[in-house]
């Protein structure tokens, strides 16, 4: 393997080590700024999750609070006692 490396002249080596790291720096870099960002579009989603979740569970507690409002409301009145 070594033997052919020999062969090949200096003006042939250098621009292609220059070449192969570039390549390597260029997918690192390539592929650090990929997961960077699915992580943060994750966190997003988990985010706007969580902010929906909780808005839906505050709207359901007021809602069961509005319905107990009115059946003690409903309880108190000597109408709804009659029926």
């Amino acid at each position: 393997m070594f033997s052919v490396l020999n062969n090949i002249g200096i003006a042939i080596k250098m621009p292609a080590i220059v070449v192969v790291s570039a390549t390597v720096i260029a997918v690192s870099i390539g592929f650090i700024g990929y997961q960077q960002s699915a992580g943060a579009v994750k966190q997003s989603y988990e985010d706007r999750l969580t902010a929906l979740a909780t808005g839906r569970s505050a709207e359901l507690s007021n809602y069961f609070q509005a319905i107990r409002e009115d059946l003690e409301t409903l309880s108190a009145s000597p109408f709804a006692r009659e029926a």
